[in-house]
């Protein structure tokens, strides 16, 4: 708007001196500058107002957009602590290895294809069974001291852990 200002000032100050004059193409003048510069200024303005709008409607559309994925994550989040929960109670998954461990786990994952592997560890954080080790037990991992277990630990619940590279398949989960 400041702009339009600047150049309404301008254009009339140049109107007042073309008024001066007596000429025809004084008149001309005059008579062109009374109807572009109100014109001008009413596309200027037409342009601000669309673009405010666009704004708005665009920030709305995000603020939706933004809360249909929030619904929807924490959907999917209530539904992996849910069947993480179910799965804990199955008699497979005991403090020693069994290979029907890994079987619950590896039909768990293939139920389940958005995970890249399904694992137990004990209490004593202890990595147990694993979806990816066949009919062998997984190599003997302690894991005390990764984030996600402490923060079971802590929590008394499941979590979901940021993003790390596995010490068992050696690869980001």
């Amino acid at each position: 708007q400041g702009v339009f200002m600047a150049m309404k000032d301008m254009i009339l100050s140049e109107t007042v001196m073309i008024l001066s004059r007596t000429s025809i193409r004084g008149r001309l003048y005059q008579l062109v500058a009374l109807v572009v510069v109100p014109f001008a200024a009413y596309i200027g303005l037409s342009l601000y107002r669309e673009s405010q709008q666009l704004i708005a409607d665009t920030q709305q559309a995000n603020r939706v957009l933004a809360e249909m994925t929030a619904a929807n994550l924490k959907q999917s989040l209530d539904e992996v602590i849910l069947m993480g929960t179910e799965l804990a109670k199955r008699t497979e998954l005991s403090p020693h290895w069994t290979p029907e461990c890994n079987r619950l786990l590896a039909d768990f994952k293939q139920l389940h294809v958005g995970f890249s592997a399904a694992s137990f560890t004990d209490a004593e954080g202890i990595h147990r069974c694993s979806s990816n080790a066949g009919d062998k037990p997984p190599a003997p991992t302690v894991l005390t001291d990764t984030e996600w277990f402490q923060r079971i630990k802590a929590e008394k619940r499941p979590v979901i852990s940021q993003p790390y590279m596995g010490r068992i398949l050696k690869t980001w989960l």
